[in-house]
């Protein structure tokens, strides 16, 4: 095996200089090209990755902090047409009372009072543009008209068809808490 005299040697043979340091640095300039090359692309290549890293962190954060304020989002809407519904079902059912358990206005006054900070609330969150939020904005709305009526004629004949008649628009809100529910979960799955 030929030394490395021997190597630089049948360099300048071949290229047709004797000088030992030309030859020399044209062996050491094809050394550092052989070196750094390859350390220019790999470097390269390391910062495309850790760029494409950064934005696909970046975007799970973005899809994270979506889904749980999406969630979020439905699961107060959830608690409060719950409070709402629960609060109107107990105005229907003291309204039906006769006698000494008969409401008393400060009763009938206090539900009302929730019922309507809950109803505000509600409907801050909902974008009636969106088609199943707009039919629950329009089911509260409906909600509480009719029990403003059976306010003024508590007679309990109209009582029990007025309580039919919620029964129906309070299904219709419950339905499209459903539908906005479904739409809220697809949106999350898109996300994913």
């Amino acid at each position: 095996m030929p030394t490395e005299i021997e190597l630089l040697q049948k360099i300048a043979d071949n290229v047709g200089n004797n000088s030992p340091l030309l030859v020399a640095m044209v062996a050491g300039d094809s050394a550092l090209a052989g070196a750094l090359i390859p350390a220019i692309l790999s470097y390269l290549g390391i910062r495309h990755t850790v760029r494409s890293q950064g934005k696909i962190e970046r975007q799970k954060l973005q899809a994270t902090v979506v889904s749980a304020e999406r969630l979020r989002w439905l699961q107060d809407i959830r608690t409060r047409l719950s409070i709402v519904y629960a609060k109107m079902d107990m105005q229907f059912n003291l309204l039906q009372r006769q006698g000494a358990q008969a409401p008393t206005q400060q009763q009938l006054d206090d539900f009302s009072n929730e019922i309507m900070l809950q109803v505000n609330v509600i409907y801050l969150m909902l974008n009636p543009a969106k088609q199943a939020q707009g039919q629950l904005r329009c089911s509260l709305q409906k909600s509480l008209q009719l029990l403003s009526t059976c306010f003024g004629q508590p007679q309990q004949a109209q009582l029990a068809s007025s309580y039919v008649t919620y029964t129906a628009i309070k299904q219709s809100a419950f339905d499209a808490l459903t539908n906005i529910g479904t739409e809220t979960w697809e949106k999350i799955s898109e996300l994913q």
